[in-house]
């Protein structure tokens, strides 16, 4: 049999010379390759590779030389998470026939075969001494054959010499941004008397510096699929260099077996079914939730003596909270840290495993072995275990991360009772085999290392060619959201419909039900000078009133500008004096709202455009939704963005620390609105995940703009170009609009244009760039040339002119936060859009390069897109522009935002609505 690298030198040679499709993939069959036409591309699969079926015998063809850089190799049942997933994968690795040279401080005592350990001493760290390891890597890379692969575990081996290495695949066991989620919930759990902490705005530096090195390494593996979403959407790593495995635990050694659980129960001195059993695992230390466990059970201990004394708590671990929660009670058993098979008896034992982690890094383990034993799982609502253990009920109970949620969980399971369990724990268990076993963490690990070394192997004899030696998958596959779309009923519970409704299809015919609503918004809009909130406002309650329905605007007025009319007799304004900041006067708006809310009916619905209404008040407001155009999360991504842009001798921004701030303080005082809508995907994300608000209360309407008016329409653009005498030799015309100011990307395209005007004459001469909007950066863009056009703000008949005119829509944006209108604007005129790889952009609009181009916020970055975009020419720019408004009239246009709002209104006001049916 051949060799696999000599396969793929011959297949690379044979497609140079086009004797095989290109388009075609080496699939290995029981003795042979067949080819068959691609269905996935491995390499930019969005969701978890242990969704996928790798065969598992016979091994591969060609056994790989692996390179493991891991800080500590795990000694006994001390072992924490990231040494675990070492050891599980590479033995398995071995045992398949691969050949593994492990790089580490500490090898065990026994010999194993295709296992070779290169110790050093650690450094005062305890890492890995990083000359000592690269020497020693070096001169086995020189030995024999070199290494085929190399894979660190988070950073075993450091970005400095990481950025050498072209088949390097890091896996990632917990990054900065995630660890900034469990700063904000250690804040919110301060008491008063203790000192505020400054790790989160030191944890979002540390965010910046791994913003900055990630990109050297190659490839990078994701243990959750929520760090994946990181790595892409604000790591801003492009997605085929990023991997979401799922981390596997021994299928073998967890799983159900009665036996051994009565076994436990009896050493203990457990009644076989009597008492509800509680479990808990891991190290017993304060970010692992401990406190907040402990306090629980002493409350409920000392309200509910039936509940003491029905429930046992057993603990298998150690650490300082061991000894306090013996003080709880003899129901209370702390068995100290126990091995692999002592472990598969206690997990056997217990009904439901606790799990109160306040760290939201990485995946840990300890849920995967209890859902594998068959055990339900109770956990906190942090993003990596909503995203992809706990994704349903039926799996298991999530809790905020409070005493009171806790508490109230716990009475939940005790009142479900054994039975309830028992059924969560199957359910549990059936996810478990499709997701986290070892088996199916090896192979999706397997073939990566397999598909990266083919890549490689074949890129190094002709780097024109792109091969597809196991680099694609041929059965049919389909990532987890579209298998629950699927396998949904006919009927869909609109409140905990998990992706944004502008997918679904709402009658057009106005409802029977006709609403009277109260809108809370703090400026109307006044003609061209709107932001995204005002137009959204707009735009949404004229439509509603246009439908039929009864509205009632709170807003303020302007001494200085007439108040618009509109000729509709549904449609009231209640008008106020702003506040000093600008803002509605709560108590003038309130006394406002509750006249109108005590004359005829009373209001179906409240809406507020972000904190029109502020939250003391809103908690008296049970029909409420709050649309939320930009939240204080998101925005420390904008910090990040700006942080990496500062030049040496600028100040460095202590913005970031009120920031972080103003998250604890929104995590707070969110949760006292009924409803949310999250205007991005990413948003809605980040209000379930990280504000931890329940699902059912979190609802995703992607912002619309008028369809009506932005369309192709060739003739509008051939009347702009004229009307300023634009050249129709001009090759290219970019588009950039709305307020030309700094954090709106200015600084980046005002430099990245400058240097190629410098550098690229012929550039220059064929690109016209038409700016829209008006701010400080309007009179340096002139300075550019008389190619550059700053036209001043635009009416939007004007606008619709301004996006036919152009080839191409350009959004340097540095702000994460919202939905930005100009993208959906220029998308349904039929433009392709260029815009900042940040998350709610990539997550909700540019999903794909068919439709557009991404950046990195550098310089540099940007100047290659402006490169590429001018290179594919205007013939390519038509068919991702055509693809762009596909996508707009399916998700951004009003019409599917006004429905979906209208639906949510409807549901709200009337539980009959709640229900979707296909």
């Amino acid at each position: 049999m051949l060799k696999f690298h000599n396969f793929c030198f011959i297949i690379a040679i044979l497609a140079a010379f086009s004797f095989i499709p290109i388009l075609y993939k080496c699939q290995l069959s029981s003795n042979c390759y067949s080819f068959q036409k691609p269905e996935i591309d491995l390499l930019t699969f969005p969701s978890s590779w242990n969704l996928l079926y790798f065969p598992s015998d016979p091994p591969p063809p060609q056994t790989l030389k692996i390179a493991l850089f891991v800080k500590k190799w795990p000694q006994r049942s001390h072992a924490g998470g990231l040494e675990r997933h070492a050891l599980t994968l590479h033995l398995a690795l071995a045992k398949r026939g691969h050949l593994v040279h492990i790089f580490t401080t500490s090898s065990p005592n026994t010999s194993i075969p295709n296992l070779v350990f290169h110790l050093s001493e650690p450094t005062v760290g305890g890492y890995l001494n990083q000359t000592v390891v690269w020497s020693q890597f070096r001169t086995q890379n020189s030995t024999g054959t070199p290494f085929d692969i190399v894979h660190t575990e988070s950073l075993g081996l450091m970005h400095a010499q990481a950025k050498d290495v072209t088949n390097l695949a890091v896996t990632w066991h917990g990054i900065a941004y995630e660890s900034i989620h469990s700063d904000i919930i250690q804040e919110l759990l301060r008491a008063p008397e203790e000192q505020q902490a400054a790790m989160v705005t030191k944890k979002v530096m540390r965010v910046v510096e791994e913003v900055r090195f990630f990109p050297r390494y190659s490839h990078h593996v994701a243990t959750s699929d929520h760090a994946g979403d990181i790595l892409k959407r604000i790591y801003m790593i492009p997605e085929e260099r990023v991997h979401i495995i799922l981390n596997g635990v021994d299928e073998a050694i967890f799983r159900p077996e009665l036996s051994l659980g009565n076994e436990l129960k009896h050493e203990l001195g457990i009644p076989q079914n009597g008492s509800l059993i509680l479990g808990m695992s891991g190290r017993l230390v304060k970010d692992k939730g401990h406190p907040l466990i402990f306090q629980a059970l002493k409350e409920i201990f000392m309200e509910n003596n039936r509940f003491q004394q029905s429930v046992v708590l057993v603990i298998a671990g150690d650490g300082p909270w061991g000894a306090r929660y013996k003080d709880l009670g003899a129901n209370i058993l702390v068995l100290g840290p126990l091995g692999r098979a002592d472990l598969a008896k206690f997990y056997n034992a217990i009904d439901i495993f606790v799990h109160p982690t306040f760290r939201g890094q990485g995946l840990d383990q300890t849920p995967l072995e209890a859902i594998l034993s068959g055990k339900p799982v109770m956990a906190t609502r942090v993003a990596s275990l909503t995203g992809s253990v706990i994704v349903g009920p039926e799996l298991g109970y999530t809790f905020s991360p409070t005493v009171e949620s806790l508490k109230k969980t716990l009475y939940r399971v005790w009142n479900d009772g054994k039975v309830v369990l028992e059924k969560k724990g199957k359910a549990a268990r059936q996810r478990g085999l499709k997701l986290f076993t070892a088996t199916k963490m090896t192979h999706a690990y397997e073939r990566l290392f397999h598909t990266l070394y083919c890549l490689i192997a074949t890129l190094s004899v002709f780097s024109f060619i792109s091969i597809f030696c196991w680099c694609q998958f041929s059965s049919k596959c389909y990532s987890m959201n579209i298998i629950m779309m699927q396998k949904a009923k006919e009927s869909i519970d609109l409140l905990t419909f998990p992706y944004a409704w502008n997918v679904l299809s709402f009658p057009a015919d106005p409802p029977s039900q006709i609403l009277k609503i109260g809108v809370f918004v703090k400026k109307w809009p006044h003609r061209s000078h709107a932001g995204g909130l005002e137009r959204h406002a707009l735009t949404l309650h004229l439509a509603l009133a246009k439908r039929g329905h009864e509205l009632h605007i709170f807003t303020t007025s302007s001494p200085n500008s007439t108040f618009p009319t509109y000729p509709f007799p549904n449609l009231v304004f209640h008008l106020s004096r702003p506040t000093s900041g600008g803002y509605l006067d709560q108590a003038v708006v309130w006394e406002q709202f509750r006249a109108q809310n005590s004359t005829g009916r009373p209001f179906d619905v409240v809406h507020t455009e972000s904190v029109g209404l502020l939250h003391t008040r809103a908690k008296n407001v049970p029909n409420l939704a709050v649309s939320w155009h930009g939240i204080a999360y998101e925005t420390i991504h904008s910090d990040i963005i700006q942080e990496l842009l500062r030049s040496p001798e600028e100040r460095q921004a202590t913005m970031m620390t009120e920031r972080a701030m103003k998250v604890v303080e929104e995590v707070r005082f969110f949760q006292r609105y009924s409803h949310h809508v999250a205007t991005s995907d990413h948003a809605g994300d980040v209000l379930k995940r990280i504000y931890m608000i329940p699902e059912e209360r979190v609802h995703i309407i992607l912002n619309g703009v008028d369809e009506e008016i932005f369309r192709p329409e060739l003739s509008l653009g051939i009347d702009f170009k004229r009307k300023f005498g634009i050249s129709k030799s001009r090759s290219l015309v970019l588009g950039i609009a709305g307020r030309l100011v700094k954090d709106k990307g200015h600084p980046l395209i005002h430099e990245a244009l400058k240097q190629i005007f410098m550098e690229n004459n012929k550039f220059q001469q064929s690109v016209t760039v038409l700016v829209a909007g008006d701010g400080p950066w309007g009179a340096r863009y002139k300075d550019l040339g008389a190619n550059i056009l700053v036209l001043g703000p635009l009416e939007q008949a004007q606008l619709a002119k301004f996006y036919n005119a152009i080839d191409i829509f350009v959004n340097p944006t540095l702000r994460a936060q919202g939905l930005d209108h100009t993208l959906l604007e220029a998308m349904l005129s039929g433009k392709p859009v260029m815009a900042t790889r940040v998350a709610s952009i990539t997550g909700s609009v540019i999903v794909r390069p068919e439709s557009g181009y991404t950046f990195s916020p550098s310089v540099e970055s940007l100047k290659k897109t402006l490169y590429k975009v001018w290179n594919d020419g205007r013939v390519v720019l038509e068919n991702k522009g055509k693809a762009a408004r596909q996508r707009g009239l399916r998700l951004f246009t009003a019409t599917k935002m006004v429905a979906a709002y209208e639906r949510l209104f409807l549901c709200i006001s009337r539980e009959q609505y709640c229900k979707y049916q296909k």
